[in-house]
């Protein structure tokens, strides 16, 4: 456990300093900005007449503060997406570019701690990224609506995110074990977005019956890796309306998730240990 938590802090300490986390930081703020301003735009230009303005000015102010909290929650996990590829490609990426590996493994360390410390420690940085972000977000954006922002669908989106990071961070560290960086980084990506078609089409088409070509790669693809399409559906449902999604249905995909994603990282480890890395 010991040498985990060395690698863990190794990790953090990498990437603190790191430029792409600093100016995505910045642009974040900037951001955080242009929406406050543009909701207080929306509440000062908005006429309200009547006996019930006052009450209308605050429905407004709180509509507002709301829409912009929203817009944000959903840029910043498209982001996260990116960051914890770009994070964890970075850092498997200059072990083996600077050699840090060899000195890493030579020491009594078996590899799948090393992968553990690895995704443990961009995982956190990530989080730490994740939660500064959505608090400025929720002081200068909610307007009103702080009150009714706390809710039960709120904190089960931000709960099942830290599924999708999982999934980037996990993937990104098994395609940098064996790829170059920039394929990694595209082949992370292209991955994903199969994934997220083949989790939205495979059961229609095994429901219509017919005889598609692609139905038996879609549908391998739904049942052999992590839904991650389905998974990113349900961290986005505190914001979606129309969305009916019951506590069991959210928790059995989780855990189905989960399971195949220790699936998948277990048989990385065990192939790891073949890999020669001098």
């Amino acid at each position: 456990m010991n040498q985990i938590l060395v690698l863990v802090q190794n990790t953090i300490k990498k990437e603190f300093t790191n430029k792409l986390l600093i100016f995505m930081f910045a642009v974040t703020v900037l951001i955080i900005y242009v929406l406050g301003n543009i909701s207080d735009f929306v509440v000062k230009n908005i006429s309200m007449t009547g006996p019930g303005g006052q009450q209308s000015a605050s429905a407004v102010s709180a509509a507002a503060g709301g829409y912009s909290f929203a817009a944000f929650f959903f840029l910043i996990q498209s982001w996260n997406a990116l960051l914890a590829v770009l994070v964890t490609i970075g850092g498997i990426g200059s072990d083996y570019r600077y050699g840090v590996i060899t000195q890493i493994l030579s020491q009594p360390l078996p590899r799948w701690k090393y992968l553990v410390s690895r995704i443990a420690g961009s995982y956190l940085i990530i989080l730490a990224y994740y939660v500064i972000s959505l608090a400025l977000a929720f002081v200068f954006l909610s307007g009103n609506f702080s009150a009714q922002s706390l809710t039960p669908t709120l904190a089960g989106s931000f709960a099942v995110a830290q599924l999708v990071i999982l999934f980037y961070i996990t993937v990104s560290v098994i395609m940098a074990l064996y790829v170059p960086q920039k394929i990694a980084f595209f082949l992370v990506f292209i991955l994903a977005l199969f994934l997220h078609y083949a989790n939205y089409h495979a059961g229609a088409l095994l429901a219509s019956g017919e005889s598609v070509l692609a139905k038996p790669v879609l549908v391998l693809a739904t049942f052999a890796f992590p839904q991650i399409g389905t998974i990113s559906k349900f961290s986005s449902f505190s914001f979606t309306p129309d969305a009916s999604y019951s506590a069991a249905e959210v928790l059995g995909h989780s855990a189905l998730f989960l399971a195949m994603l220790a699936a998948w990282f277990v048989g990385a480890c065990f192939a790891y240990r073949r890999k020669d890395i001098s």
